[in-house]
């Protein structure tokens, strides 16, 4: 927006958008740390480019007109878009860019992992980003393939041309109906568990897979009757 090679700058919308919510010059310029004759000065430099009126003044108050109202809509976007670029500008000239791929197990992607990626995202607004949920192996064969940047699994890994690391601690509990005898007592033993019917996750789960080598340690033998996709 210009007239006579005259530009409208951020500061002015900036300012331009104080007064419109304060609806006070002198307000104006206790909240953005200028003098008064400093925000007018803005104001009327705004005007004077826009070749509008863009405020009433009635006293000490100010109101918009009916240009100010149009501006009023589109100022605040306009000044995040220049923020957001401003973002991700400085991420480019940082190397904080392209395409980031993270795979996670089930429960990873479909819990925490959403979060925690948009966070990322609201500070790397550069970076695109991709979720591709999977059992752990397949996770781990995306990995070797460069098909994935980093992958959360549900296990630990120790694969010699893979770089791993611990960041949850997490218990598997024994969960059983309140009519079930085990359900009274603060210690169930491995043996009272043989011949019990459980509910698993799907096969190729890590819950499962660390459930089965404990099962198969204490030499534990159980039935299936339903499995959890």
């Amino acid at each position: 927006m210009s007239e006579e090679g005259q530009v409208v700058n951020l500061l002015q919308l900036e300012t331009f958008v104080a007064v419109a919510r304060t609806e006070s010059f002198t307000k104006t310029a206790s909240l953005v740390c200028r003098t008064q004759s400093a925000v007018s000065r803005q104001i009327q430099d705004l005007e004077r480019t826009l070749g509008v009126l863009l405020f009433e003044r009635i006293g000490r108050k100010v109101s918009l007109t009916e240009a100010g109202r149009i501006l009023f809509d589109q100022a605040p976007r306009l000044l995040q878009q220049a923020k957001d670029l401003k973002e991700r500008l400085r991420d480019l000239s940082q190397g904080v860019g392209g395409e980031l791929r993270i795979g996670g197990t089930i429960s990873a992607a479909s819990t925490f992992l959403p979060q925690i990626l948009a966070k990322f995202r609201r500070t790397h607004p550069s970076v695109k980003l991709s979720l591709q949920p999977g059992h752990t192996q397949v996770l781990i064969e995306k990995l070797r393939s460069n098909d994935l940047d980093a992958a959360v699994l549900g296990r630990e890994v120790k694969e010699p041309d893979l770089k791993t690391c611990s960041l949850i601690s997490d218990e598997i509990v024994l969960i059983a109906a309140s009519d079930n005898p085990l359900a009274r007592k603060q210690a169930v033993e491995p043996h009272e568990l043989n011949g019990m019917e459980f509910m698993f996750r799907e096969s190729g789960s890590d819950s499962r897979d660390v459930i089965k080598q404990w099962f198969d340690k204490h030499g534990v033998e159980v039935k299936t009757f339903m499995e959890l996709w």
